[in-house]
């Protein structure tokens, strides 16, 4: 008897009920992106903080938490099909409390991109894994509202973590923000060990073809270029705000929330966005980057560039996944899963590592001018598209 293929386990994987699925799924999602989010800002800010004259040190954490995060990501569908998600899941959220509690003990370079390296993949673990498993058990007639609520939750791990982390370690220690992080993944394990999975298969390790690179290409370049000036503006910019960094991170994840779920509401009626589209969503960001190159920026100037960049954020996201999943088939939707947050991931290591040499070079201003500069061409290269990604 051959084995099964992935389109048989598809169709094979029990349908436990939409409500059981997306409880279960939601509260290892929100484990994980709690803890993600909480240390988003914090470590750069830490490591900024310990050692203030190399700006490219706390740009190098993040950079190597991306990258690593895309490797695995793209390698997700494979590792775990192969393993078994439960068990994927079960290991990476351990991991993630682990990586959250040594920051303290960071003390060199080495040490910094193997921590970084494990608490990027583990993430990407969890964040991948989690689409594709909703995208096998959500019933087909609700996969597309099941989705949205679990972007909703991502939104909202970012709302409360990311300001929240910043303020705790302001106001009440590093220590204290490592120890709560740690936390959120260890109260995903039991949801996470309570889930229904598709049934293990062996699949083949790389994640895609040629045409599916082909098809998707610009909504991984919308989605890249948003995590790219949201990159530079978590990453950089609260170095440089001291207390109004909190409230700014507050205001920007609340717009990304806000507008995430309006153009979700859009997609789901209209199904795949124009390029145009998606070429549109990013000038609000980068016109709200612009801003906060101000040399005295006051607190109402930098509020509007977070709603800015939140708003366009948060509008490219929900315009490019649902292009990607109506370009390839229904059994391939961990695989559109896996490239959008493959785009998203290096986008934003682009802006951390990459923007954060420039800054290191020059200053946040000339950072910020080559961020804005790359989201101009490649709006003007989507806009200039007349078929949909």
């Amino acid at each position: 008897m051959p084995d099964p293929t992935i389109d048989d386990v598809f169709r094979s994987t029990p349908k436990p009920g939409f409500l059981r699925s997306l409880i279960g799924l939601a509260a290892v999602y929100f484990g994980c992106l709690s803890s993600f989010s909480l240390l988003l800002a914090v470590v750069p800010l830490y490591l900024s903080e310990r050692d203030s004259a190399v700006q490219t040190t706390p740009g190098l954490s993040t950079g190597v938490l991306m990258f690593t995060s895309m490797a695995i990501g793209l390698l997700t569908p494979a590792l775990g099909s192969r393993l078994g998600y439960r068990a994927y899941f079960l290991t990476a959220l351990a991991l993630m409390a682990a990586t959250s509690a040594v920051w303290p003990f960071v003390s060199d370079g080495i040490t910094l991109v193997l921590v970084s390296a494990v608490r990027g993949g583990a993430f990407a673990a969890v964040v991948v894994g989690v689409g594709s498993v909703a995208s096998w058990t959500l019933p087909a007639t609700r996969r597309g509202e099941g989705l949205s609520v679990l972007g909703i939750v991502s939104t909202c791990a970012g709302l409360i973590g990311l300001p929240l982390g910043v303020w705790m370690a302001r106001n009440v220690g590093y220590t204290s923000v490592f120890v709560v992080a740690a936390a959120g993944p260890l109260t995903a394990l039991v949801p996470a060990w309570s889930l229904v999975t598709p049934a293990r298969v062996r699949t083949t390790w790389w994640v895609t073809d040629r045409a599916s690179l082909w098809v998707t290409r610009r909504s991984a370049l919308g989605i890249g270029t948003g995590a790219l000036l949201s990159g530079v503006m978590v990453t950089h910019l609260p170095a440089n705000l001291g207390g109004a960094a909190a409230l700014v991170l507050f205001v920007q994840a609340g717009s990304l929330a806000g507008a995430r779920w309006l153009a979700a509401r859009w997609c789901d009626r209209a199904g795949s966005a124009p390029s145009l589209a998606i070429a549109a969503s990013l000038l609000p960001g980068a016109a709200g980057l612009t801003l906060t190159m101000a040399r005295s920026p006051g607190l109402p100037l930098l509020i509007g560039a977070a709603v800015a960049l939140g708003a366009s954020f948060g509008v490219a996201q929900s315009l490019t996944i649902a292009s990607m999943l109506a370009q390839l088939p229904a059994a391939r939707v961990g695989v559109a899963n896996a490239l959008w947050n493959a785009a998203y991931d290096l986008g934003w290591a682009v802006g951390a590592v990459f923007v954060g040499v420039v800054i290191d070079r020059l200053n946040y201003a000339g950072g910020a001018v080559a961020a804005v500069a790359a989201a101009l061409v490649a709006a003007v290269y989507l806009a200039s598209a007349r078929q949909k990604p």
